[in-house]
């Protein structure tokens, strides 16, 4: 079932979180957070990318499959290191403070052509009579909401245990993420448990890339909003836009087979 907040709802959960994790008014000015966001590519043992990396013609700089073994040994993997804030408990009166804000991560490609269906949604999903006329093979069709056709855009989720595992959510541009919708975060302030650094390893041990579109794409991982304990008002929405309102950002990129690729899949 696919969650995801209304305009009211959302700010009314946004006012909620905040209302309960905000520290109380203080006069003593409190030093900001170090929120902070590492990520870093590997290539595994046994892959083609280290192999790769072992060839003198090859690029040695950027993280590269050439998208080319029958073997399926087209794979890379992703190291997490982050700190989106720690929550501490006041022994005298138990109240909370917390700097605890959310985590995204993203895999991007530039190259894609970012298109999203013009047909109505189906009722029924499985229903492909529709086509877009912009572009020549069969968009997904979701029964409650439009799904990108090329996608620049791969949001990382971590669903809860019990749903499903670890998954990858396409969108058609950096503009179509939203905001506070706990189907485009990773890790929820919510859901942290505020200790502050977190080692983590995305998509398992490693991660395949057949199906996907040859070229340069990146990993874009994102801590925010700010939680700033010296003002009493809660924080400004995160701007996907503007890396200057983000609390702590990195980037890693790898290449899937050739620089642009030329529409060339990966298989």
């Amino acid at each position: 079932m696919t969650k995801f907040f209304t305009v009211s709802s959302l700010a009314c959960c946004l006012a909620l979180s905040w209302s309960i994790g905000y520290a109380q008014t203080t006069t003593k000015t409190v030093k900001p957070y170090a929120y902070s966001m590492k990520v870093a590519v590997s290539l595994p043992k046994g892959s083609d990318a280290e192999a790769s990396l072992k060839d003198k013609t090859k690029p040695s700089t950027t993280a590269l499959t050439p998208c080319t073994d029958e073997w399926k040994r087209d794979v890379l993997s992703f190291q997490l290191t982050y700190d989106a804030g720690k929550r501490t408990i006041n022994k005298k009166d138990g109240t909370e403070t917390s700097t605890v804000t959310d985590v995204y991560f993203f895999f991007y490609n530039p190259q894609a052509l970012g298109l999203k269906t013009t047909a109505t949604p189906k009722t029924d999903p499985n229903d492909t009579s529709d086509t877009d006329a912009d572009y020549p093979e069969m968009c997904e069709i979701n029964a409650t909401e439009y799904q990108a056709c090329d996608p620049k855009i791969w949001v990382i989720t971590r669903p809860a245990v019990g749903t499903a595992p670890l998954a990858m959510r396409p969108l058609a541009e950096p503009a179509d993420i939203r905001f506070g919708d706990i189907d485009h975060i990773y890790l929820s302030k919510d859901e942290n448990l505020g200790t502050g650094k977190i080692s983590d390893s995305t998509l398992r041990s490693y991660m395949k890339f057949d199906d996907l579109t040859q070229g340069l794409w990146s990993l874009i991982g994102i801590v925010g909003p700010i939680i700033d304990l010296n003002v009493t008002t809660p924080p400004l929405a995160l701007e996907f836009d503007d890396p200057t309102k983000w609390a702590a950002w990195d980037a890693v990129s790898f290449m899937l087979g050739s620089p642009w690729g030329n529409g060339k899949i990966c298989q």
